[in-house]
C-alpha cells in the first residue's frame, strides 16, 4: 500500500478484511529524518513514521495474529552521507559518536521499537534498495520468517528449532 496520506487511511480496513495477510513490511527512508512533516511543522517525517508504525503494530498485531512485522530502514547509503547532519539534528538525544553509523542506526531503531508492545516481535533490517542481491536475500528471509511463523502457530514447528544448526519441523 502506498505511503500517501490517502493510502494510509485504507490500510487498517484492508488488512482487517484480508485474513491471508501474513506479514506487514514497514519501510522508512533513513535519509528523511530531517524532513518536516506535511501535517505539522513542529514534527518530522521520522516522528510521523514512528507514530504510524506503533499504531499499525500495536493495533493490528493483536487483531491479525499470527502476523510477522518487518521494519526496513531503507536508503542506508544516503543516510551514511548525512550522518554528520543527523548527529547535529538529534543533538541532546543522540549520544553516540558523530562517525558511528551502527550507533546512529541503533538510536533510530530504539525510537521505533520503544513504542511497540513488549509481546510483539519486529524483524528489523537495514536496506539499500538499489543493492539487488541484498534485497533478494532480504525477501528470502521475509518469506522464511512468514512460513516459520505459520508453522509455529499451527504447532508443526518446535519452539526451539535449532538442532545442530538446522530447523526442526
Amino acid at each position: 500500500m502506498g505511503g500517501q496520506e490517502s493510502g494510509k487511511k485504507k490500510w487498517r480496513d484492508t488488512l482487517l478484511t484480508k485474513p491471508e495477510c501474513k506479514a506487514i513490511v514497514f519501510c522508512v527512508a533513513l535519509d528523511e529524518f530531517d524532513k518536516v512533516s506535511d501535517k505539522d511543522e513542529k514534527r518530522t517525517y521520522m516522528d510521523d513514521a514512528t507514530d504510524l508504525f506503533a499504531e499499525i503494530v500495536n493495533e493490528l498485531g493483536a487483531l491479525l495474529e499470527p502476523i510477522a512485522f518487518f521494519l526496513f530502514f531503507n536508503k542506508t547509503d544516503l543516510f551514511k552521507c548525512k550522518l554528520l547532519k543527523f548527529t547535529r539534528f538529534y543533538k541532546g538525544q543522540y549520544t553516540g559518536d558523530k562517525n558511528d553509523i551502527p550507533a546512529a542506526m541503533q538510536f533510530l531503531k530504539s525510537k521505533f521499537l520503544e513504542k511497540v508492545g513488549t509481546n510483539i516481535k519486529v524483524h528489523v533490517h537495514e536496506t539499500c534498495a538499489i543493492n539487488q542481491s541484498q534485497i533478494s536475500s532480504l525477501f528470502d528471509t521475509v518469506t522464511f520468517t512468514i512460513v516459520e511463523t505459520r508453522l509455529r502457530k499451527s504447532g508443526l514447528m518446535l519452539k526451539n528449532p535449532k538442532v545442530e544448526g538446522k530447523t526442526t519441523i
